[in-house]
């Protein structure tokens, strides 16, 4: 679990100790390989999905991804192990099933393999050519090569390459002067107002205590202020007070946070940015199974409100 949990919050090349473990899983019966396979799914969820535990109804979210997660890996297993076939077939089966979870409604790309490296921007501007599931290919492929190393100096040269064209590259990529340009940005942190229910005293008070900051970009969390939506945001009262911070020349730009509406009464997560001249939004498309996002037939079952997906960008 160390290694899961270095890896997805630290430097995510840690984790390839776990991919390892888990190409040389072997057995000849279920009762063999199930529990093997069970401990690398578990290592790796607790170590980097551990904060699921601390939001709302997060944990909920967290055993049903685990449940979706348990099924594929061992259906692969299964099929690999039933036919005797070599370990490449989970390989296939893991981009299929990423692919397949990055493109749908009913979607989470936090495990998205690729995506363990994102810590590290110096290391993965080379996605730009193969997307984050070349990443995944790439951190899947070195660590089969690794557990079936034997110390031959071909397979090593291969391995040499494999492992560092794409990094290198990426490095050289990033000392690209737009990548490395520096930016001051201001964080807040709401919950210091977290008993100003109303959302115009909440950003009064807020902007009240930023009235000492200065910064290229003013970020806030997720969902930070609720029931608003672009194409009214103008007309808000809202809007005048995180405008008035940009008209004082505080800040260019300012991230926030919000859940807006649509007519028909769903509502969806997403992200504003205000700057100088114009708004912009963008929906979050990729939403936590069961916390945020199941599908619309299993609604009035669970009796549960979900964001609706997906959402067009403005």
């Amino acid at each position: 679990m160390a290694s899961s949990f270095i890896g997805w919050n630290y430097c995510g090349l840690f984790f390839i100790v776990n991919l390892v473990y888990l190409f040389k899983i072997k057995g000849e019966s279920f009762k063999v390989w199930s529990p093997k396979l069970f401990v690398f799914l578990a290592s790796w969820f607790l170590g980097s999905l551990f904060w699921m535990w601390t939001i709302e109804h997060g944990y909920l979210g967290f055993l049903v991804t685990l449940l979706i997660y348990t099924f594929v890996f061992f259906t692969s297993f299964y099929i690999r192990f039933y036919f005797n076939l070599n370990s490449w077939i989970i390989i296939f089966f893991i981009l299929l099933f990423e692919t397949y979870f990055n493109t749908s409604d009913f979607s989470f790309p936090w495990l998205t393999i690729g995506n363990v490296l994102a810590n590290q921007k110096y290391l993965v501007q080379w996605y730009n050519i193969t997307g984050v599931i070349g990443g995944s290919l790439w951190l899947l492929c070195c660590s089969y090569h690794l557990s079936q190393m034997r110390f031959e100096y071909r397979k090593l040269i291969i391995l040499g390459l494999l492992l560092f064209a794409p990094l290198l590259y990426s490095v050289h990529l990033s000392k690209d002067k737009l990548l490395n340009a520096e930016l001051k940005i201001v964080t807040v942190n709401p919950h210091k107002f977290k008993s100003i229910k109303q959302k115009d005293k909440f950003l009064f008070n807020m902007t009240k205590g930023l009235k000492n900051e200065e910064a290229d970009i003013l970020v806030f969390p997720e969902v930070t202020i609720r029931g608003l939506d672009n194409k009214y945001l103008e007309s808000k009262l809202e809007y005048k007070y995180l405008k008035n911070l940009i008209d004082r020349n505080q800040f260019k730009s300012i991230l926030f946070g919000t859940t807006g509406f649509k007519e028909n009464g769903g509502i969806y997560n997403s992200a504003l940015i205000l700057d100088e001249n114009d708004i912009y939004s963008k929906a979050k498309n990729k939403l936590v199974p069961y916390t945020e996002y199941m599908p619309s037939f299993t609604h009035s079952i669970l009796k549960k409100p979900f964001y609706i997906n997906p959402v067009k960008d403005n």
